[in-house]
């Protein structure tokens, strides 16, 4: 049971980009959800970029991401951006996920839908936070 409550704090954390830089790494690691059968996918965010106050493109490090299945609305995936923009998590195959990141408190933010086929398949959208 305190397993279920450190992931509860972890992920709601996670999902309001209050996690210091310093344990972006060990959240990363803490699944947010798990399906123990079925077919499963992967959405792999790579080099994921955001402005800075110069308007130039430049990798979104420490940004927070959110996998919400898109027919029940359920987060079913979360996890902070590494220093090159990279992040991935592994989702339930047949289904439409959108994927929301947000950076500076939910300032910025960025989405993409993503559809895994229902035999699994590794997904790799482009996102930009603005």
């Amino acid at each position: 049971m305190k397993n279920l409550s450190f992931l509860a704090l972890v992920s709601t954390l996670m999902l309001f980009n209050q996690i210091p830089a310093a344990h972006a790494q060990v959240a990363q690691l803490v699944p947010m959800w798990t399906n123990p059968g079925g077919a499963r996918g992967t959405i792999m965010i790579m080099g994921a970029q955001r402005m800075d106050k110069y308007r130039r493109l430049i990798p979104a490090a420490g940004a927070s991401i959110r996998v919400m299945n898109r027919q029940t609305g359920a987060v079913v995936a979360g996890g902070i951006l590494d220093r090159n923009g990279n992040w991935s998590c592994s989702v339930p195959a047949g289904a439409a996920y959108l994927v929301v990141a947000s950076y500076d408190g939910g300032r910025s933010t960025g989405t993409c839908n993503v559809s895994i086929s229902p035999r699994g398949a590794t997904v790799t959208p482009r996102l930009r936070i603005m």
